[in-house]
């Protein structure tokens, strides 16, 4: 045909004839067992090397792999629901006669989805499907296979009319290939954008090589997005501020500059918006494990609970007094007890009982092991520091851990839970004196305790 395409259009005897033609094919074929042993059985049958490197792949069981593939996710496919073996048959020859029409061997991944792609088509073909393709129901090639084995145009033509051009075919072979670096290019790409979006919970070590990758990815434009730019500068500069990569992060800047020099004006704009860095690693780490981790305890936990069972929450005296310059310390122990809270009162129709605890100042290494950032402004001078003076002091007449136990487990062992209990006799009588007082009392009683101001003659 000296290079043109070539399309058969049949004939309605002939569609007949063909439809006749395939209820009878095969029928001497034994099928053992399940479906997928006899999906195995017939991918035996064809001769074709690409389908036989299918069958190859197979479980601890030496189970077929493709198989229970095709089983699962096409003939069991909500918009499939067919596991007609005929159908199945017509789509294996297809796809034989369609890969020995190329003179190279096909990618193994490319082929794989060719196949797929055309059991499903074929399939729905059997059901009487409306699949004829760039009809107003099928608009997408997704709509002919599926999401994930999208049927190629190349083979809806060349099963319904016979069309063939291998060439064509390989066209879209390299397209897949380039596509699929494209894409594992881009996977390293995003697992170095996780890093630096939580640099909080990574390693140094990680964190250097993370920025190393994206500035190399940034000298080409392609890589990333001028519209995601915006937040990881955002993140960028927060990691200089701990110190780290300084040059390299000053590289990452001047390559995005440059970068947007090119890019369209609404662009530009549109990058100043982002969720970017909101608290320090410090505090993420404080909720992630005070707050989300007892949450994530008792979404797991409740599940397997019993009536009469029980969820004692851990929270804190700071929840209820809160303490200058822990402010995310007392904001994370109160979530936790407006969590039991609101889970008490969630539960309170299945018999799991629910309380938070809220101990007082327990003699642990709490106060040692404390991070100290003394890092302040002018604001502040010296009264971080100085604040913690009282609390360190303090450290001798703290209720022991042996006391704090038994106490704790004391209350585990009522019969009916209180909504909330407090551990320590001081924070017991504060919290009668709280009854009595207005909150703008109570903070400034507080404030005037462990706020120690910077002294001022002392300073100059």
């Amino acid at each position: 045909n000296n290079g043109k395409k070539t399309i058969k259009v049949l004939t309605k005897d002939s569609e007949k004839y063909l439809e006749v033609k395939e209820k009878t094919i095969s029928d001497t074929i034994h099928f053992y067992g399940n479906t997928r042993n006899s999906i195995t059985n017939i991918l035996r049958g064809f001769n074709n090397p690409i389908l036989k490197s299918f069958i190859k792949e197979t479980d601890i069981l030496d189970r077929c792999l493709i198989a229970s593939e095709i089983y699962e996710e096409i003939m069991r496919n909500d918009s499939i629901q067919c596991e007609n073996l005929r159908a199945f048959i017509y789509a294996c020859q297809k796809a034989s006669d369609m890969f020995d029409s190329v003179e190279n061997k096909l990618n193994v991944e490319f082929a794989k989805k060719l196949f797929m792609s055309i059991i499903a088509f074929c399939l729905r073909k059997k059901k009487r499907d409306n699949v004829l393709w760039g009809n107003n129901k099928y608009t997408y090639s997704s709509d002919l296979g599926t999401s994930k084995y999208p049927l190629l145009d190349y083979c809806y033509y060349f099963i319904c009319v016979q069309y063939n051009y291998p060439k064509e075919l390989k066209t879209a072979e390299q397209n897949f290939i380039e596509q699929k670096e494209l894409d594992e290019k881009q996977e390293h790409l995003n697992a170095d954008l996780r890093i630096i979006y939580s640099f909080y919970e990574s390693n140094e070590t990680d964190i250097v090589n993370a920025i190393k990758n994206i500035k190399k990815s940034l000298s080409d434009i392609s890589s990333i997005k001028p519209s995601q730019y915006g937040k990881l500068a955002n993140y960028l500069i927060a990691i200089k501020d701990a110190k780290v990569c300084e040059d390299d992060i000053d590289e990452c800047k001047r390559l995005m500059l440059k970068n947007l020099s090119g890019v369209k004006e609404d662009i530009t704009r549109r990058i100043s918006f982002h969720d970017g860095y909101e608290l320090n690693g410090t505090a993420k780490k404080e909720f992630n494990v005070n707050f989300f981790g007892t949450a994530n305890a008792c979404k797991y936990a409740i599940p397997k609970m019993k009536k009469n069972g029980k969820i004692i929450v851990i929270s804190s005296a700071t929840a209820i007094f809160p303490v200058p310059f822990k402010a995310y310390y007392s904001a994370s122990k109160a979530a936790v007890d407006n969590f039991a809270r609101a889970l008490k009162m969630e539960l309170s129709q299945t018999g799991i009982q629910v309380t938070s605890i809220c101990p007082c100042d327990i003699k642990t290494k709490f106060t040692e092991n404390r991070i100290k950032n003394y890092k302040t402004n002018e604001r502040y001078g010296n009264s971080v520091q100085l604040s913690t003076q009282p609390t360190e002091k303090t450290e001798k007449r703290r209720m022991k851990c042996n006391v704090a136990v038994k106490k704790i487990y004391k209350i585990c062992e009522k019969k009916h839970l209180k909504p909330r209990y407090i551990v320590g006799t001081e924070y017991k009588i504060l919290n009668i004196i709280r009854r009595l007082f207005s909150v703008k009392i109570m903070d400034n009683a507080t404030t005037k305790l462990l706020y120690i101001k910077e002294n001022k003659k002392d300073s100059k």
